[in-house]
């Protein structure tokens, strides 16, 4: 088929590559702002209808040409106003773009219908531009009805680029609709040859417009990306500064507490031998000060290690660890803190080995054990049941408290949570959250439950071998 003026093919071509540019330059500039995709997608649409409908217009089926083609640059305000949409963050309802789809869908089936069944070119004019219109004014009008898209300078602009294209084809609706006797895209481009190059001229204009839209919109995208960067910049040399600051503190705190501590241990050693010439009675319990000043330099160096915790800084040391002699080793040192009052129960087979941190892992047993001495009975037994399988160590802590069990069990191991019937102990509430986050990092999971009334339940799982 020959088209009779080379002036709609010209600004046809000129058309699709501009949207081209569009979608290259958006692309390259690799933007992320809500809204772009959908630009883009709009824009890759134009384009292959653009490229369907008119380039190859006489080469391929009307089917292609007429339906699919026109069906796809018809999405292009379609996008354009989800884009915006987006853009402002304003609620998406079923009158935005689910409406926009289902008037789309019924203009494909209206087009295939006088294309394919009944060859009517006037009513195929009447429904593109009728469709044109009504998405290019929701497209310029809609968005301006929200107070802060209202504001935008831009989106003042792309009303006034839009709004042409809404009056043109108004204007091509009456003129199809005066014109029932047309049957060719030839006798149309002799009859209406000024209203096409009007049309194409304003598709045009309005592309630079909306190229000029995005550019400027990508400033202010990049404006607002650069001071996010300037206050992710100065909040990482604050956070550095008190880091350093931090790490100082420690030291001096380190040297200031291994001063007194020395100065115990060394006394304690003399206390020793001098228990041991005049065969002191106190020789035990000397000994047990001596472990006890020994547990004191391990927590300050586990709460040293622990203090990355909530950035995430701590590399656990993980090495080979049998399970069941490990648990032993823990509770002969429970045994001096708090007497024997343990009870370690495993599983008949040869319990699991596993990689663990022993000195961390150490710290959040001992924790465990601490809580249930300070809240069960001075006179009940505190059992640990070992139980493995599956790939799983499952290290059950059970005691009977003094008071009923609270209820808000799963807020404990939250930082600086105590439960109701923490009145008249210590604590801060922190070791619960150390103990959870220590567990998280060999890569397991602590739970808390009451069994009963007065009888506490606690179960750690970790992955074993």
């Amino acid at each position: 088929m020959k088209i009779d003026t080379p002036t709609v093919i010209i600004l046809t071509i000129i058309n699709v590559l501009i949207m081209l540019m569009i979608l290259i330059h958006t692309r390259l500039t690799r933007k992320t702002y809500s809204g772009f995709d959908v630009w883009i997608t709009g824009s890759a649409l134009w384009f292959i209808g653009s490229v369907l409908s008119y380039i190859l217009r006489g080469f391929i089926s009307p089917f292609w040409v007429v339906v699919i083609g026109n069906g796809l640059m018809q999405a292009l305000p379609i996008c354009f106003l989800d884009g915006v949409n987006r853009f402002y963050a304003i609620p998406g309802r079923w009158w935005r773009t689910p409406l926009n789809l289902a008037v789309l869908a019924v203009s494909v089936v209206l087009l295939y219908y006088f294309t394919l069944v009944a060859d009517n070119i006037s009513a195929r004019g009447v429904i593109i531009s009728f469709c044109y219109a009504l998405f290019f004014s929701r497209a310029a009008i809609e968005p301006l009805m929200v107070p802060h898209a209202r504001r935008h300078s831009m989106q003042w602009l792309l009303f006034a680029c839009f709004i042409p294209m809404v009056i043109v084809h108004i204007l091509r609706v009456s003129y199809f609709l005066a014109h029932p006797e047309l049957h060719t895209f030839a006798e149309l481009v002799v009859k209406d040859k000024l209203l096409i190059v009007v049309m194409m001229m304003s598709s045009f204009s309005a592309i630079l417009i909306s190229y000029s839209y995005l550019s400027l919109t990508s400033a202010r995208v990049e404006e607002e990306l650069t001071a996010s960067e300037n206050l992710m910049t100065a909040a990482y040399d604050a956070e550095r500064e008190s880091r350093e600051m931090q790490d100082r503190f420690l030291e001096m705190i380190s040297h200031e507490y291994r001063t007194p501590v020395a100065i115990i241990q060394a006394n304690l050693d003399i206390l020793g031998l001098k228990s041991e010439k005049l065969d002191c009675v106190l020789s035990p319990e000397l000994t047990k000060m001596h472990r006890a000043v020994v547990r004191l330099v391990e927590i300050f160096e586990a709460a040293k290690r622990r203090d990355g915790f909530d950035k995430r800084s701590l590399v656990p040391e993980f090495e080979t660890t049998a399970v069941e002699p490990y648990l032993r080793e823990v509770l002969d040192g429970a045994v001096e803190f708090w007497g024997d009052r343990f009870v370690l129960r495993t599983q008949k087979e040869e319990t699991c080995c596993n990689q663990i941190d022993r000195q961390l892992f150490r710290t959040a047993l001992l924790n465990l054990l601490d809580n249930a001495v300070k809240y069960s009975r001075p006179d009940s037994v505190i059992t640990l049941n070992v139980e493995s399988g599956d790939h799983t160590l499952a290290i059950f802590f059970a005691n009977s408290t003094c008071a009923d069990i609270p209820t808000d069990l799963k807020t404990l191991l939250d930082k600086y949570q105590r439960g109701g019937n923490s009145t008249g102990t210590s604590g801060t509430g922190v070791g619960l959250y150390l103990v959870r986050r220590i567990i998280e990092q060999h890569g397991g999971s602590i739970t808390l439950e009451a069994a009963g009334k007065n009888d506490m339940l606690v179960t750690v799982k970790v992955p074993c071998e």
